[in-house]
């Protein structure tokens, strides 16, 4: 195809530019699909030859990022860094403005927040559960201490009372976020490494450090039942599908599985990455899922067509530990150990598009068009003017 055409052209950024532009003006042309693999990769690689930056640069963070939440509501992203700091930006183009909420000593590991957006819960290492009330700017967070301190999974029922929380040990914990008062929700035979609820409340998913899937139904600790089991594959993430009532999961070897969770039953297995898939995100409309990974790469794809390719949104140099949907799942906002520590990406191709052609001078000569595209295909400017 056109897209892959141009990204076999090294020699030439405008020309590899405009042949990836028409490859999308095509797509949009003959009713191809809204968002494709190879289009996004040509257009993303077209831009990074040009030297155009189509990223957000969300400056603050001088070393990792390591949990990124979105409230659509309030349209606030925070942001939770090694460098201890907790920062809170609302606004998403140009340069983005940090608003450091808090300085921590330590690690800032993981970040949940409630639904109604009153509730921020970050899990600092060594120091505990720092819980913010939002509705109260600039009061200070109380510390709930649990799981020796080392907290790795946050997640918040729908009913902006309570929360689970699971760290190095085997209890998971529910908590009431107003008092801070806390009763053992279940005990494990293994460390819990991650934690989910579903949209509706009614079904909460552990996954386990020794490779296990556990399913608590309606929300309660009652015994759980077992979905998936294989030792020696941690199960690093989880996210709920609302829409099918689907669960996600991902696993230490870069499978990413989909489960029906009203038949118990697996509908898709695939490999998505090449080393452990660290967080799975649902966008806004419940159609595209996010995934990240220590290999260094961001994908996105289609949860209503699974038989098409992901989407490569980033390859990145270093870790990436958390990725977030925001402006209604239009951009991904991306943490990571890279010298850019936090970026937010366009995840659709028509968003992806608008940069090329304000940042090439020229269009497709006639020869370039015979030679690339054919005689059949009437001549036209790939850049209007």
């Amino acid at each position: 195809t056109l897209a892959n055409t141009s990204l076999e052209i090294n020699y030439n950024s405008e020309l590899k530019a405009l042949l990836a532009y028409q490859a999308f003006k095509f797509n949009k042309q003959y009713g191809g699909l809204r968002n494709q693999a190879n289009i996004y990769l040509g257009l993303r690689n077209a831009l990074q030859d040009l030297d155009v930056r189509y990223e957000i640069i969300y400056p603050g963070h001088t070393e990792s990022v390591r949990s990124v939440v979105y409230a659509p509501r309030n349209r606030w992203l925070f942001s939770a860094g090694s460098n201890g700091r907790l920062i809170r930006w609302d606004r998403f183009e140009g340069m983005p403005e940090p608003e450091v909420i808090i300085k921590n000593k330590t690690i800032n590991s993981v970040l949940a927040l409630s639904n109604d957006e009153r509730w921020l819960a970050c899990g600092c290492e060594g120091l505990g559960i720092q819980v913010f009330d939002l509705s109260k700017p600039g009061s200070t967070p109380r510390i709930f201490s649990a799981h020796q301190n080392r907290v790795r999974s946050i997640a918040m029922f729908n009913d902006n009372r309570s929360m689970l929380t699971c760290g190095i040990d085997n209890t998971i914990y529910k908590w009431d976020l107003e008092t801070g008062i806390r009763e053992v929700f279940h005990e494990l035979e293994s460390p819990a490494k991650t934690i989910a609820i579903s949209g509706n409340g009614q079904t909460v998913a552990v996954a386990t450090r020794d490779g296990k899937i556990f399913l608590f139904a309606g929300g309660g600790s009652n015994s759980p039942t077992e979905l998936f089991s294989e030792t020696g594959n941690q199960i690093w993430s989880l996210a709920f599908r609302s829409k099918n009532n689907m669960l996600i999961s991902g696993d230490q070897k870069g499978f990413l599985r989909i489960w029906s969770i009203d038949n118990r039953e697996l509908v898709l297995r695939t490999k998505m990455h090449q080393a452990r898939i660290i967080e799975i995100k649902v966008d806004p409309s419940q159609r595209y899922l996010a995934t990240c990974s220590t290999d260094g790469s961001v994908f996105v794809r289609d949860l209503d067509d699974t038989n098409q390719p992901p989407i490569e949104i980033a390859k990145l140099n270093g870790f990436i530990y958390s990725v977030e949907f925001i402006n209604r799942g239009r951009n991904l906002v991306v943490g990571s150990t890279s010298s850019k520590p936090l970026v937010g990406f366009p995840v659709q191709m028509e968003d992806l598009s608008s940069f090329i052609c304000p940042n090439i001078s020229r269009n497709l000569s006639q020869s370039e068009w015979r030679n690339y595209i054919g005689d059949d295909v009437p001549f036209e400017e790939t850049c209007s003017k």
